[in-house]
């Protein structure tokens, strides 16, 4: 990519072929040609891999798309000599409902441009104007209301160069993971609740009531399992969670709200409800006997959600939900729980779940040490633990 100082050098090189356009009528492919590809990429260091010329889509011919990761814009490019009508100030910045009205063909041309390639900044230009702005919302607001970043002509880049690069180069949409000036309004648009209290680093001053809402607030609002197993109330589990068993009305709708989607892997099942995954962890299991030593290792379930998920309720909740007398899911089983023994550090000490699982299957079992297959699993982890392999 080439420096701010190297791109100045170029662009007072293109201002002296310019002057040999000038007097010409030239035509808007020339108008691509000659200025804008230029401009584009010997002034602002985009890569000709960058750009695709008059692409197709539903409303017509694009001139550019212009895209890298993160990042695609939309070129409207117009013959040297239409001129825009734009604001005779000094300010480069102005709202889009300003300057729509006298240039509404083009602004309408690529909107419809933008919405057909899913992308919501267009640029504007006849080779030596430019028009920068989000010209699609999606946050509820009216396009119109956007600020556009106006360049009326090559004086007004010249003089205001390290400005036009930092809007418009490669390096600095690379840098800035997008248009500087239009990040900047966008970042404005969006505010945190903490962002809106004043001194919100201070202390906080409690109230008289904080000593009896802090019990019910973490009872409500806590996590519905604790890290260790015993103390979890599995009543409360089971009534907290919520078991699709009716056709829900808006049921697309609440899909993409409150269901994970697993990856589209060969093997994946996906599920949708609690009978459901049951019914899949069940013929798994029981593909799989465990009742003789020579018996395959059975494929791994892994349950996927993203975090906050309930992946850990459900797990509780299907363990400890018997309601089936011949459910697989009856077999002994050990719960581990690895928030349990994790403290912050890259070493786990795996000593200590060694002896929680003992603990376990001492606790849970004891009858089963004497059936010969649980009992060699017994053993084998006894010595496992001993040994420390």
């Amino acid at each position: 990519m080439i420096t701010c100082d190297e791109s100045k050098s170029r662009f007072e090189d293109f201002l002296k072929n310019y002057e040999s356009l000038k007097s010409q009528d030239i035509s808007e492919s020339d108008t691509r040609s000659k200025l804008i590809d230029r401009m584009l990429i010997n002034v602002l260091g985009w890569d000709e891999k960058d750009i695709i010329r008059e692409g197709h889509v539903d409303n017509g011919y694009y001139d550019y798309k212009v895209s890298i990761a993160g990042l695609t814009f939309i070129i409207e490019a117009k013959r040297q000599f239409v001129e825009f009508t734009l604001p005779n100030d000094t300010r480069r910045k102005c709202n889009l409902n300003t300057i729509y009205s006298e240039n509404k063909l083009v602004v309408d041309q690529i909107r419809n441009y933008l919405s057909d390639c899913g992308c919501d900044i267009g640029i504007i230009t006849n080779g030596k104007q430019y028009i920068i702005a989000k010209f699609i919302n999606t946050n509820g607001i009216s396009w119109k209301q956007n600020k556009c970043i106006l360049y009326r002509n090559f004086q007004e880049i010249e003089e205001n160069f390290v400005e036009f690069w930092n809007t418009l180069s490669k390096e600095s949409i690379i840098q800035y993971k997008g248009i500087k000036p239009l990040c900047d309004v966008e970042e404005s648009f969006y505010k945190t609740i903490l962002s809106s209290i004043s001194e919100k680093d201070n202390e906080i001053v409690r109230n008289d009531l904080s000593a009896m809402i802090a019990p019910l607030i973490d009872k409500a609002l806590g996590d519905i399992y604790s890290a260790n197993e015993d103390e979890d109330d599995l009543e409360f589990i089971k009534e907290c969670y919520v078991e699709n068993k009716e056709v829900i009305k808006n049921k697309r709708e609440l899909h993409g709200l409150f269901c994970d989607n697993p990856p589209e892997l060969k093997e994946v099942s996906k599920a949708r409800n609690i009978d459901s995954i049951e019914k899949q962890i069940d013929n798994e299991i029981r593909k799989y006997p465990s009742e003789k030593a020579t018996s395959p290792t059975p494929k791994p379930i892994i349950i996927i959600g993203s975090r906050g998920a309930g992946k850990t309720t459900f797990l509780k909740f299907l363990l400890n939900n018997n309601s089936s007398e011949n459910n697989s899911l009856n077999t002994p089983y050990l719960f581990v729980n690895m928030m349990k023994y994790y403290d912050g550090n890259d070493i786990i000490d795996f000593n200590v779940i060694y002896d929680d699982l003992l603990q376990q299957f001492d606790e849970k079992y004891p009858s089963y040490v004497n059936i010969p297959f649980l009992g060699q699993f017994y053993i084998g982890l006894a010595k496992v633990h001993k040994f420390s392999i």
